[in-house]
């Protein structure tokens, strides 16, 4: 599955003849025994970028020669996006959180060029508690222009204060502060029990509930759950006494399952989803529910995410509606056992039964489509 916006950056970038804050050219891949170490310095430097970006090495870009595409198709140190976790995973990063980085191919003028993308996080700086190699312990490097800070010195202390700064969110909008913390869950403390919550670096940062006696009804992927029958909330995410964000979350399983409700896609006809988004304010603060709101087991959430899908962004979400439009839809039998024993009777059961059943054979759609485009690893 080709991204492409990832695709136009990478163009243009080359089209500039320079390199820049978040893009670096190599003409082939780092040495796998003799150049380790800059390897690991390269995607350090660009996991530690103040700006919001993804920071991307591209390989297969010679510089010296007019920026000229050079095929990678046979270096024989090009790596993968698994090898690349590997390499990652041994490193003594604090805390034992590591850049998250994956590689992408393009082809461009008949030849194929690498790309690892290393993805934007708020969890900077990222660095190393021991020497390893020629890296230092406790240095932080970080890339201003077209440099990295050498290995042998430490980013400046304006430059160091911005990655805390982003850390923190403390130069954003209170809505994008929200999405940083929701992804610190062990951050919240809750009230009396409740489900209310704070955020104990920033209290003004709260999340309530409230039951809403307004709505009632089902959807279909409440029969995921051995108790179908819902509660429905409103969800309030405040700073201060203002609500940054209102939005719904339902209660299943006698109280025992509690999540942000997943949002609506039309397919036509009759036909809908449910969904996530990776990355999105909802999907987090549906991962959060369900960590810190109620100690959900397993099984509750494997029967959630087999008629809820989670989409690794935007983008696969639109390739992937498109590639169902050339395939059979099919409930599969073999699942009615997951439906819950609580279906309403008559017509509105069947309804539900068929839209659940529907949603559980989409998600197997979306493995077998990740399969098929490469991105199995999503």
């Amino acid at each position: 599955m080709i991204d492409h916006k990832l695709e136009d950056r990478v163009k243009r970038y080359i089209s500039l003849h320079h390199e820049g804050d978040s893009w670096d050219f190599k003409r082939q891949w780092h040495d796998k025994e003799k150049e380790k170490a800059d390897l690991l310095h390269d995607i350090i430097c660009m996991a530690n970028l103040a700006q919001d970006d993804d920071g991307l090495i591209i390989i297969g870009v010679d510089e010296e020669n007019g920026y000229a595409i050079k095929d990678v198709t046979d270096d024989l140190n090009r790596k993968d996006t698994h090898e690349l976790v590997k390499f990652l995973r041994d490193k003594p990063f604090d805390g034992g959180i590591r850049p998250m980085a994956h590689v992408e191919s393009l082809e461009i003028d008949g030849k194929t060029i690498d790309i690892i993308v290393v993805e934007n996080s708020s969890n900077v700086p990222f660095y190393l508690t021991a020497r390893c190699q020629k890296l230092e312990a406790y240095h932080i490097y970080t890339r201003v222009g077209d440099s990295n800070t050498p290995v042998d010195k430490s980013a400046d202390r304006d430059r160091v204060e911005k990655l805390w700064r982003k850390r923190f969110g403390i130069d954003k909008t209170s809505l994008e502060r929200f999405q940083i913390y929701l992804r610190d869950v062990e951050g919240w403390e809750s009230v009396d029990g409740q489900q209310t919550f704070f955020y104990k670096r920033f209290p003004e940062f709260r999340i309530e509930t409230e039951y809403d006696e307004s709505r009632n009804g089902y959807e279909y992927y409440c029969f995921s759950q051995i108790s179908s029958r819902p509660g429905w909330y409103n969800i309030y995410l405040k700073c201060h006494e203002t609500v940054v964000v209102n939005t719904s979350g339902v209660s299943l399983d006698g109280g025992r399952f509690f999540t942000a409700v997943p949002n609506y896609t039309f397919m036509g006809g009759h036909e809908f989803l449910y969904s996530y988004i990776k990355g999105t304010l909802q999907c987090d603060l549906a991962n959060f529910l369900l960590t810190k709101a109620v100690d959900t087991d397993y099984d509750s959430r494997y029967r959630w995410s087999t008629c809820v899908p989670t989409f690794t962004s935007e983008n696969e979400k639109t390739e992937f509606l498109e590639f169902l439009k050339s395939v059979e839809i099919k409930p599969d039998k073999n699942y009615e056992q997951l439906v819950s024993d609580t279906l309403p009777n008559g017509e509105d059961g069947k309804r539900y039964k068929y839209q659940y059943l529907r949603a559980i054979a989409i998600t197997m759609l979306l493995n077998r489509f990740r399969r098929e485009s490469g991105d199995w690893y999503a």
